[in-house]
């Protein structure tokens, strides 16, 4: 076994310019660093610091028609990747240096089989043939924990869920055992609990091959737990380079420092109350008339098939939900991918059909939207997940915010004109930006054109639909303030719709937390996070990465395995939570006969 003093990846000096109109632009300023074997290296940086590119270069995988390694080394055993020819170089990756991409679905071929594309690898770097291939593949599946692992070399990608795409992509990675394994923000678009998952299951398999580890991630929670040093860099300069210790504890540049301390930190609000952002006076009122009330809330969806494309299953989304939410409150739904909180969401604004009760000012929501959907809309908006998605890239900012006032027949022109660039001001934008197109600005100040969008119409309810997630920290830290100020001005209430827990701890008045549709836990923000009741509840807080490298946690409450699927037959009678007598028996009695009874994916 390679001793851990060994350096097996050197990177020196590496510098990469892009092509534009006015000539080559450099984004990555003479980067160096190293990983030894069994050590993971952490490169840390918001989007556009150059952490992904350097090592899309040190793959060999950088677009040669648009970006240029223009200077330095990748020294692999002696070879320099940079210099290496094509040839040897498909031979090299792979087999000595392997990538687990960030978007599996769209790394994975989506017409080969799971099998195929495990077995293509041995074929080509190890040439066995087709039995011992299989046998292979076969276990590298079931190393990663993969359920039902023979079943799943038969199915393709669109088959398995987002976690277990990824345990493919890891399985893939190693079946070389490669000597070093770059890991570019494999955990960024997994839920909570599938992202301790595979943390802990990539440091088994680290310490089973003595890979060297380069994890890129702008994760600092992550960094802490998984990190044995750190690089940090931002906008293409290394900024600080240490043992993970030392940068937690005494970070020495100010930008580290901004990136720690911009930070959510899970329990930061403990033994905390936050009022209602509404005067003293309307508090009590306001306790007492919820201005939005849920019951027994129901979205089911058909999935049509056979001859006659009759319904053959029905995916139940949402199940018998109950919740109300107050005047200048923030009600936080949190919980895995599919667990049903944006479906919920959705519903709200009446955008999916759904059944049972929804009142809006003690009015039903379905007789305001069937009289005038467009006066129903006024009173409860959304800010979706996505903001470049949800932006038509083909109007200017301005007018996209100005959109639904002219909708509306809102105002005069100027008077609209006007409205915009205020709302521009609120969000912490300028006027002078609104003839500009929505490409023409970062992902944060997308997120604030989506805010000023929502605010046009001086709704009383925004849903915020993940509306952070896809944000750096530092980023994710002002549109935060700015929800809050919005709130403490307007008097706004908030559906936040969230898998990140510390997040949420930071703006929730109360918390409901959802599994298979169902809310299991609903209670103040002090009663979910210091003395949660539910073991899902307690699952979810447990998995969140502590960015603390001195805390090191054992996780009981884990299980390697996936959420049951929502998919089941037509004749399939849910399981309901009652709130009352919620106990961990119930709670494993409840999961087991969802296992039982899914849809097998």
């Amino acid at each position: 076994m390679q001793q851990k003093s060994q350096p097996i990846l050197d990177v020196q000096n590496v510098s990469i310019s892009v092509k534009t109109d006015e000539g080559l632009k450099q984004v990555v300023n003479q980067f160096t660093y190293h990983v030894n074997a069994g050590e993971t290296l952490c490169i840390a940086g918001e989007s556009g610091s150059g952490k992904s590119i350097t090592s899309l270069a040190t793959m060999g995988l950088l677009p040669k028609s648009s970006a240029i390694v223009t200077a330095g080394k990748a020294i692999l055993d002696g070879e320099d990747l940079l210099q290496m020819p094509e040839k040897r170089l498909e031979h090299v990756r792979g087999n000595d240096i392997a990538m687990i991409f960030q978007e599996p679905m769209t790394s994975l071929n989506p017409v080969m089989t799971i099998g195929d594309q495990l077995r293509e690898v041995l074929r080509f770097h190890k040439d066995m043939d087709g039995r011992a291939a299989n046998a292979r593949s076969l276990e590298m599946l079931e190393a990663v924990r993969m359920s039902e692992a023979k079943k799943r070399l038969e199915q393709y990608p669109h088959e398995l869920s987002g976690g277990m795409r990824q345990r493919v992509m890891i399985a893939m990675s190693l079946l070389c055992s490669p000597k070093v394994l770059i890991a570019d923000e494999p955990t960024t678009a997994l839920d909570v609990t599938i992202q301790a998952q595979m943390l802990s299951l990539m440091k088994e398999l680290q310490r089973e091959f003595n890979t060297g580890l380069i994890l890129i991630t702008h994760d600092m929670g992550v960094v802490a737990e998984m990190a044995d040093r750190v690089l940090v860099v931002n906008r293409g300069e290394m900024v600080e380079e240490g043992e993970v210790n030392s940068i937690f504890a005494t970070p020495t540049q100010p930008y580290t420092q901004d990136l720690l301390a911009d930070l959510p930190k899970l329990g930061a609000m403990s033994g905390t109350t936050k009022e209602l952002a509404v005067p003293e006076a309307d508090r009590q009122a306001a306790k007492a008339q919820p201005l939005l009330q849920v019951k027994d809330l129901t979205v089911r969806f058909d999935i049509i098939g056979g001859v006659l494309r009759r319904p053959v299953k029905r995916v139940h989304a949402v199940e018998k939900v109950s919740f109300d939410l107050r005047a200048g409150e923030t009600l936080s739904l949190v919980g895995e991918s599919g667990c049903g909180k944006s479906t919920t969401g959705r519903a709200l604004l009446n955008l999916v059909k759904w059944q049972g009760d929804i009142q809006l000012g003690g009015r039903s929501t379905r007789d305001l939207f069937a009289q005038d959907e467009l006066a129903a809309r006024r009173q409860i908006q959304m800010i979706f997940q996505d903001p470049y998605a949800s932006l038509n890239p083909r109007m200017s900012v301005g007018d996209l915010v100005g959109e639904p006032l002219v909708i509306h027949q809102i105002g005069t022109a100027q008077e609209r004109k006007d409205r915009v660039a205020d709302l521009f001001k609120r969000v912490g934008l300028s006027p002078d930006q609104l003839d500009r197109y929505p490409h023409e600005f970062s992902g944060g100040q997308r997120q604030r054109i989506c805010i000023a969008r929502a605010l046009a119409l001086n709704p009383q309810i925004i849903v915020a639909d993940e509306s952070v997630s896809a944000l750096d920290v530092t980023v994710q830290a002002q549109v935060l303030d700015l929800l809050q100020e919005l709130q403490e001005e307007m008097g706004l209430s908030y559906i936040f719709i969230s898998h990140d827990m510390a997040v949420v701890e930071q703006v929730s008045h109360r918390v409901a937390v959802m599994y298979m549709g169902q809310i299991v836990e609903i209670g103040s923000r002090e009663a979910i996070f210091e003395n949660p009741a539910h073991d899902y509840t307690k699952a979810l807080l447990e998995a969140v990465p502590i960015p603390d490298p001195q805390i090191k946690r054992e996780r009981t409450l884990l299980t390697g395995g996936e959420i049951p699927s929502p998919v089941h037959g037509l004749d399939y009678q849910p399981q309901y939570v009652d709130l009352k007598h919620i106990t961990a028996e119930h709670f494993a009695a409840v999961s087991a006969t969802a296992s039982a009874q899914a849809n097998t994916r």
